[in-house]
């Protein structure tokens, strides 16, 4: 035997399935809409933002420095961060036994637009205050970011003072 609904029983039961239907809808919009869902953007994975700073040439570091003769030092700051940034940077000198002696070899700042690479080319001067391994390092303090290498042991600038014909 079969039931027989009346009809608007039928119309009653068709309206609360489209009821139902829509709020479906709206969940799912409201949750997985691509740029505005809720869960979705959640879950998503955002693009990483970051700055890439190293030495231009690595293998070519000045190792062999003297006291108080220029040298030369490249590094690159490859703007990642998906935005225009300024990027204060520093280069210090720190000896390896003794940390308290720090020399701040050069400071300055450059402006990237997104995406945007610079590769900084410094002329740098050792002070003769060193006796041995000194540590330099290029940091960007806004970044938190840094790189170095070490000098092994900086040479003495010996200028002779001693005339070319000996004294009698």
């Amino acid at each position: 035997m079969r039931y027989n609904r009346s009809m608007p029983e039928r119309i009653l039961s068709w309206v609360f399935f489209y009821i139902f239907v829509g709020i479906l809808v709206a969940v799912a919009v409201t949750l997985f809409l691509p740029g505005r869902g809720i869960l979705l953007s959640a879950v998503m994975p955002r693009p990483e933002r970051f700055t890439e700073l190293y030495f231009e040439d690595h293998l070519e570091l000045p190792k062999d420095v003297t006291f108080n003769t220029p040298f030369e030092l490249k590094f690159t700051v490859h703007n990642l961060e998906g935005r225009d940034v300024t990027y204060p940077y520093q280069v210090t000198a720190i000896e390896e036994r003794n940390p308290f002696k720090t020399v701040v070899l050069a400071k300055g700042s450059i402006f990237l637009l997104s995406g945007e690479q610079e590769v900084v080319p410094l002329t740098l001067k050792l002070p003769a205050l060193f006796t041995g391994r000194v540590k330099v390092v290029v940091s960007l303090p806004n970044q938190k970011q840094e790189v170095f290498y070490w000098i092994e042991k900086p040479k003495l600038n010996f200028v002779s003072t001693a005339s070319a014909t000996p004294s009698l």
